[in-house]
């Protein structure tokens, strides 16, 4: 589990660009997330991992040029795993959990209410 978390970090530290207008770095995230299963558990310290990480990104760097690449990525990804969620029906289910409720699904289902 410690090689998956260098990967992730490795792509959160390094600018890694746009490909055809789309950000890498949140397209490796989810493949790697994907590969790992990481949507098919209700521990969430994977993505705690990240979100931590791009933080902690923010924190230490030149905001300007740093904020928008990740904002981007962000966006990116959270797209590509509300596809993934709808694709195999955990939006929908997950929308009638309580508010309260924890784990991932419950955790993108608030956070996707927040950004419409």
């Amino acid at each position: 589990m410690e090689e998956n978390y260098e990967i992730l970090s490795r792509c959160i530290k390094e600018d890694l660009g746009f490909k055809d207008g789309k950000p890498v770095g949140a397209c490796i995230i989810y493949k790697c997330l994907l590969h790992w299963h990481a949507f098919e558990s209700e521990r969430t310290a994977i993505f705690d991992y990240v979100i931590e990480g791009i933080n902690d990104v923010l924190k230490m760097g030149d905001e300007d040029a740093i904020l928008p690449y990740w904002l981007s990525n962000a966006s990116a990804l959270l797209c590509l795993m509300q596809r993934n969620f709808r694709s195999n029906g955990f939006l929908t289910a997950a929308s009638q959990r309580p508010v309260g409720s924890s784990g991932l699904n419950g955790r993108v289902t608030q956070v996707s209410h927040v950004v419409i």
